[in-house]
């Protein structure tokens, strides 16, 4: 997944949210409310 982003960022692509939201498998609930926040921000961009 940090590959991935660095590769995003250098080719001129911002990432909203800072890291994303990284899990393996089914998100728990940390992972479940991080997504939430992110698609909050998501909205209001």
């Amino acid at each position: 997944m940090r590959d991935w982003q660095d590769r995003l960022v250098a080719a001129g692509a911002s990432i909203i949210g800072g890291d994303g939201v990284i899990t393996n498998n089914a998100p728990d609930d940390d992972a479940v409310s991080q997504c939430e926040d992110l698609g909050r921000q998501l909205a209001q961009a």
